[in-house]
């Protein structure tokens, strides 16, 4: 499907550009585009729901990193990626790879349609005792936002509901706030006892986690980008 998206629907592009077509169709096929690279995004996300070789915690990080650049780079946000350079070889189960794929895509929505950010900051740290997560972006926040009484954004909002309530039901911790200077800051702790399976050994994973050091593996950042001019 990677492939796909990569090489087809540029050379698609490349075909109908060639065919001079007349200047009102161009809005058509940009929104034909748009949906083909829609469907292959959920193509792509499905197959990655569902791959059993996809349960690892090395495949969660490269993939809720991946879908923060795509999706950033085509809002027209900035993006800066704050990630470990090596992350350990451990187990993870399906529904929370679900789940915190479900709950980056809430935020990035929220932030893209509501947050009226420039930049989005996406960090992802490893613990000796759970995995952290912090979405944080430069906008008005819902501290110095009028409130349209639906906004899915602010803390009472059914978008900010949903999200808490996926991380609660996997045993992990949600936190979002808005600092007096603006934007918003979203904060994920999940900790290693409820992201690796029952059937996975939890003592060896969780010692083998708490030795690990993110001083170990580099941070480094990925992706930084800024708005023209």
């Amino acid at each position: 499907v990677t492939g796909v998206q990569t090489c087809a629907l540029p050379i698609l592009k490349a075909e109908l550009a060639s065919l001079r077509l007349p200047p009102e169709v161009a809005p058509h096929l940009e929104t034909l585009a748009a949906e083909a690279r829609s469907l292959v995004d959920h193509l792509r996300e499905v197959i990655w729901a569902v791959n059993p070789e996809c349960d690892t915690l090395e495949s969660l990080v490269s993939y809720l990193v991946d879908h923060a650049e795509n999706f950033l780079d085509r809002a027209g946000i900035g993006c800066r990626l704050d990630i470990p350079e090596e992350v350990p070889h451990i187990p993870v189960r399906a529904e929370v790879r679900h789940q915190m794929l479900m709950v980056l895509k809430e935020a990035l929505h929220n932030t893209a349609k509501h947050g009226e950010a420039t930049r989005v900051s996406l960090r992802i740290d490893l613990s000796p005792r759970s995995l952290d997560i912090t979405i944080e972006d430069d906008g008005v926040g819902f501290r110095n936002k009028p409130s349209s009484g639906d906004e899915p954004s602010r803390p009472g909002g059914l978008g900010i509901e949903s999200m808490r309530k996926r991380i609660a039901a996997l045993g992990g911790a949600f936190q979002i706030r808005s600092p007096e200077s603006g934007g918003t800051v979203v904060s994920i702790r999940m900790p290693y006892e409820a992201v690796v399976p029952e059937t996975a050994n939890r003592r060896d994973i969780l010692a083998k986690m708490a030795q690990f050091r993110q001083g170990d593996a580099k941070s480094l950042h990925r992706g930084e980008t800024s708005l023209p001019g």
